[in-house]
């Protein structure tokens, strides 16, 4: 139940739910499931997100665009390059693939939807047989591209 803030103690809106049964998906080895387990939840996952991006833009009117254009290759273009620079990465292949990818981005808009925004393996809970139990840390929910949330895929699978 959400709260106003609690000054002097947190200058922050506050809010207590119930404990949702489940351990953080990034806790366990996602190497030691076998190729069935893995396919059942991201099926489960999958229709998950399906419902959420499906779900009516006015059931959250204050929600506000990503305005730290996570999929905005242009913007992300150098940041990309920068960092992979840093570690000795960057060459004229990352430089091509990433042009590549601003001229693509440039010819579409991104479909805005309602999204998580922060979805990995962290904030997925699963119980003893891997099914998901809840899905936590709603602090970045925005209207974004549903692409936005597939980066739970690279952090919650193998393959």
């Amino acid at each position: 139940m959400p709260g106003p803030p609690s000054a002097p103690h947190s200058p922050w809106p506050f809010g207590g739910y119930r404990l949702l049964a489940g351990t953080p998906l990034a806790e366990l080895a996602p190497s030691a499931d076998p190729a069935p387990a893995q396919a059942a939840l991201a099926h489960q996952l999958g229709d998950f997100l399906g419902a959420l991006h499906a779900l009516p833009l006015d059931l959250a009117p204050s929600l506000a665009p990503d305005t730290l254009g996570r999929l905005d290759v242009a913007r992300r273009r150098p940041i990309t390059l920068a960092s992979l620079a840093t570690c000795g990465a960057s060459d004229a292949r990352a430089e091509a693939l990433l042009d590549d990818a601003v001229g693509a981005a440039a010819t579409h808009a991104p479909r805005l939807v309602i999204t998580h925004a922060d979805l990995d393996a962290r904030h997925v809970l699963v119980d003893d047989t891997r099914r998901a139990t809840g899905v936590i840390d709603w602090g970045d929910l925005m209207l974004a591209d549903p692409a936005i949330d597939l980066g739970l895929a690279f952090s919650a699978f193998d393959g």
